[in-house]
């Protein structure tokens, strides 16, 4: 649409992230060989890397999940919903890659 060119027949305009609220899975996609009691969820997990650059997957952290207060019953939850709704407040913010994230080994380090 905005080329006017057909899909997949040249390289992608804009570059993609995947952000992602589900730690787990985020620390699954990030570990050489993820600890999963599920083999099915090995095979998934492994078919997400092939599809998506890891390096481009960010963890959205649960301070910044609004919208969890319209799918769980916290009243803390849904105030943070109604005044962001009341007052929405944005701020951007540089992407940091995996490497600063992690602290390069991988692993997920809160900041």
């Amino acid at each position: 649409m905005l080329t006017a060119r057909p899909a997949g027949r040249h390289a992608p305009i804009f570059g993609v992230i995947t952000a992602k609220d589900c730690e787990s899975l985020y620390d699954a996609l990030h570990q050489l060989t993820p600890r999963l009691a599920e083999k099915r969820i090995v095979i998934d997990v492994a078919s997400i890397r092939g599809e998506a650059s890891v390096q481009d997957i960010r963890l959205i952290p649960a301070t910044h999940m609004i919208a969890d207060g319209m799918a769980k019953e916290d009243a803390k939850l849904r105030e943070n919903l109604t005044g962001f709704v009341d007052n929405p407040m944005f701020s951007l913010v540089a992407s940091i890659s995996c490497d600063e994230l992690t602290g390069g080994d991988g692993q997920h380090q809160q900041k």
